[in-house]
């Protein structure tokens, strides 16, 4: 299964985000699998990285 998913990866400013497709495994016994649709971030958040 796939699915959207934001990624950060190390690098210049620019280029900090990306929406990319990642592959997620099935949930195994005794795990569930959650959607999330909501987060935040506050900018302290990004510059502490």
């Amino acid at each position: 299964m796939s699915s959207p998913a934001k990624l950060r990866w190390h690098g210049e400013l620019e280029s900090l985000w990306d929406r990319e497709e990642v592959n997620v495994n099935p949930a195994q016994a005794m795990e569930i699998r959650i959607k999330v649709v909501c987060t935040s971030l506050c900018r302290r958040d990004i510059t502490a990285w």
